[in-house]
């Protein structure tokens, strides 16, 4: 009965540690994310076409956010989004392969007898919270919580096995009977397909082989199994997800089960010259070779790969046919729910998002003066299926921004995505004044009225200079630069005057009988229109300076 007692404390204690060790891993990551957000939005930002750069990209935010499935579900995302080609997400998948390797060095550092210095960083990240709650200062004191209650956990699991016989013992025998590579393997897929926790395992493994409860080689294709059930978070993501999104987990988990089968063609006739291999590199450090092995299998997969990524992604797309296209209009572009799991790369997104529907607000701004000038009506239909599309913009991304207002987000990301509520709210409204315009066009072609040429000659002039001022607000807001503001101030004032001016010139007009009255209204109509867009586009670009001046409108 006492054997009993002793497997059910010793599991307990397992569990208690391991509720721990999960718990300081999710502080560590939260603490990186937002210490380095900005440093992983600007990695995003480059996301090319060059292979290697992708690796890289994979590998750093892996090693920052410490999940390869969060970064695997975050490139789902993007892809999903249509942000990311199947090429690109293809490299940073194998470079978050990489970055995940980092973390087992951390877990084999326990080997060294200085585990307790690690538990320490919980305290002095503690007091580094109290000291600066808001602060930089805070969030790198998160994030040492995070290591030092990993230790903590760590020697929590640990204490599970040292010293107790029953429970080596029985887990001896357990792996002396479940010694097929294939069904080794076969367990580390599944145990990390359910805990959903790659790092969890490989740490647990760590702890059995320095506790020689498991043998090298097992604790090898153990690891083997956990590199594929890692991909079943990315899986369960795509659920849903557009015909790309589920490409790229079936070229998560090909590329993984690819790299599992060739090691292992290699490691089943010489077993013992890579234990000796390992054994040698790594020391007496048994940890330290289950961290190496992880390491040597992830980066040779990918040298092996790299060269092959057009291949691989052929290979997805006959795998995963296309469907018919969706006829949805309303979409959005760089915006996708998987995102959120990473509120840095989220928030950047959105910044994209809220450009491209400023963007959209110009185009019918273009098409109804267009129309005005031309005196027809040929982009009403146009206009109205892109002024649904921006309706349906200001709903979505403003949902977007309070959920990502109650994500745990740095105090200036807070202060950002407050000032982009009211930037979204803008561009909505130059889209309002667009489709004002384009009445006023369809009153011009409708009723053919007369309207004399420096009329038209002052409405193009306006125009021009709001399309001046559009160009430097959208980039005082993608640049973030508060420079060019005084230049769009001066524009703003500019196009108030030209108002004042131009009404007062057709006003002289319509008294000398050279313009309609009809044509009087329509005129009106197009300044006041133009110079209240001014006024929202210089909204846009305070907004960078936390909107210290704004014009209710």
């Amino acid at each position: 009965m006492d054997k009993y007692l002793e497997i059910l404390h010793a599991c307990f204690q397992l569990l208690a540690g391991t509720g721990v060790f999960l718990f300081g891993m999710h502080t560590m990551s939260k603490g990186l994310e937002k210490s380095a957000g900005r440093s992983i939005r600007k990695m995003f930002n480059k996301i090319s076409n060059n292979r290697f750069a992708g690796v890289g990209i994979g590998t750093v935010a892996t090693g920052i956010i410490q999940s390869s499935s969060a970064v695997s579900v975050m490139v789902l995302g993007f892809v999903n989004a249509g942000v990311m080609t199947l090429f690109q997400a293809t490299t940073i998948i194998m470079g978050a392969n990489i970055g995940t390797t980092l973390t087992a060095f951390l877990y084999a550092l326990r080997g060294l007898n200085i585990s307790l210095y690690f538990m320490l960083l919980a305290l002095v990240g503690a007091l580094m919270i109290m000291l600066d709650k808001k602060g930089n200062l805070s969030r790198i004191g998160e994030a040492l919580v995070g290591i030092g209650l990993i230790f903590i956990g760590l020697e929590f699991m640990g204490d599970s096995f040292k010293g107790n016989d029953t429970v080596n013992n029985a887990l001896t025998n357990l792996f002396v009977i479940i010694n097929n590579p294939f069904l080794l393997v076969l367990v580390g897929l599944a145990v990390t397909a359910i805990l959903q926790s790659s790092s969890l395992v490989t740490a647990i493994i760590i702890l059995l082989v320095t506790a020689d409860t498991l043998p090298i080689i097992s604790a090898f294709y153990i690891v083997l199994g956990s590199n594929i059930g890692t991909c079943f978070t990315a899986i369960l993501a795509s659920i849903g997800a557009n015909t790309n999104a589920k490409r790229t987990a079936f070229i998560h988990i090909f590329y993984n089960i690819l790299g599992t089968i060739i090691f292992m063609v290699i490691m089943l006739p010489f077993e013992k010259p890579f234990v000796r291999f390992f054994d040698f590199i790594g020391g007496q450090n048994t940890g330290m070779q289950v961290a190496l092995f992880h390491l040597v299998f992830n980066v040779a997969s990918a040298i092996l790969f790299l060269p092959f990524v057009k291949q691989i992604v052929w290979i997805a797309e006959k795998t995963i046919k296309d469907k018919k296209p969706e006829v949805a209009v309303e979409k959005l572009k760089y915006l996708d729910e998987r995102i959120l799991n990473s509120p840095a790369i989220a928030i950047a997104q959105i910044l994209k998002e809220i450009t491209a529907m400023a963007h959209l607000a110009e185009t019918n701004m273009d098409l109804a003066m267009s129309d005005i000038i031309n005196k027809i009506d040929a982009n009403s239909d146009t206009i109205e299926k892109n002024e649904r599309q921006l309706n349906y913009l200001n709903k979505a991304i403003t949902n977007y921004l309070v959920r990502i207002s109650s994500l745990n987000i740095s105090p200036k990301d807070e202060k950002l995505v407050g000032t982009l509520y009211h930037v979204v709210s803008d561009i909505e409204r130059i889209g309002d004044h667009s489709e004002n315009l384009m009445e006023a066009a369809q009153i011009l072609a409708n009723n053919s009225a007369g309207m004399s040429e420096e009329a038209q000659k002052e409405l193009m002039t306006m125009y021009q200079k709001v399309k001046l001022l559009y160009r430097d607000a959208l980039y005082v807001f993608d640049k973030r630069d508060i420079n060019m503001i005084k230049e769009v101030n001066r524009r703003e004032e500019e196009i108030d005057n030209m108002k004042k001016d131009f009404t007062n010139n057709h006003i002289d007009r319509l008294h000398q009988g050279v313009c309609s009255v009809e044509s009087g209204e329509v005129f009106y109509e197009v300044t006041t229109n133009l110079e209240r867009i001014a006024d929202h586009l210089t909204n846009i670009a305070y907004s960078v300076r936390e909107r210290s001046t704004q014009k209710a409108l």
